[in-house]
């Protein structure tokens, strides 16, 4: 699970250029992405590590996150979130237009009632800073009936460094950004749906051409989580593959030029 960092008596630790963090969640996604001046959470895992992912943001030094994007409202992504929104203060969330029935997302929306945060639907077009990065929302850009295919993607460029947040998305969402001509060419991949045959098709990976790919998942997931597709064609492309369940969190840097993993 997400290692710890023993920090008292301390502000947030400084950050130089831009920082992203794929938090071990277990089977679920949580992404912090830092500059100097900023922080972008994206996602904050399910339930079951909700405690350790606010001590894991605790103890690099945190109070406050300026941005929350939860992609969609599956568990694993959202269960953490009414949590994080009671120890932290949040300035802006950004939802999905999914909804569900289930408690973890009633949960959610009360909690963020409950912090005062702007509450925003996420759709493709939607910009903001991210201190000296630029966030880009690139999806959903159309009504689905799955969550998944609702997630909300995510690309942060830092200098001439960019990086890819998929969400769940899967192959109709992917179908329907390259049909855009949405500009998708990153150094980091963080892969869809924690690396599931469902999502990251050949054709989606020929247009990131990333250098990295990030995958969150729990160590022996019933799901099968990472396809050994996935997998393959990742390293038949020789893109470097960092995973959670077997790494731990996984942290990279840029510092404007270059992005590389720590």
């Amino acid at each position: 699970m997400i290692a710890l960092f023993l920090l008292t008596g301390c502000g947030p630790r400084p950050v130089e250029g831009l920082e992203v963090r794929i938090l071990d969640v277990g089977q679920g996604d949580a992404a912090l992405i830092r500059t100097a001046e900023a922080s972008l959470l994206i996602d904050a895992g399910p339930n079951a590590a909700e405690e350790e992912l606010c001590a894991a943001l605790t103890a690099l030094g945190l109070k406050q996150i300026d941005t929350v994007i939860f992609t969609h409202p599956d568990e694993d992504h959202i269960g953490g979130g009414d949590l994080l929104l009671e120890r932290f203060a949040v300035g802006t969330i950004y939802l999905s237009p999914a909804t569900s029935e289930e408690s973890s997302f009633t949960r959610l929306l009360e909690g963020a009632a409950r912090s005062g945060a702007a509450v925003r639907v996420g759709k493709a077009g939607e910009r903001f800073a991210l201190g000296g990065a630029a966030v880009t929302l690139l999806a959903p850009s159309a009504a689905y009936n799955d969550a998944n295919n609702a997630s909300i993607v995510t690309r942060i460029d830092y200098g001439a460094t960019s990086t890819l947040f998929m969400g769940d998305a899967e192959v109709e969402a992917e179908a329907a950004l390259l049909a855009a001509h949405a500009d998708l060419h990153v150094d980091l991949l963080k892969l869809g749906h924690h690396g599931a045959d469902t999502s990251t098709t050949d054709a989606l990976l020929d247009a990131v051409q990333p250098r990295f790919a990030a995958i969150s998942c729990g160590k022996a997931n019933t799901y099968g989580h990472p396809a050994r597709r996935v997998i393959d064609a990742l390293t038949a492309r020789g893109i470097a593959i960092g995973r959670t369940d077997r790494e731990g969190t996984l942290v990279y840097h840029s510092d404007g030029a270059k992005l590389w993993r720590e």
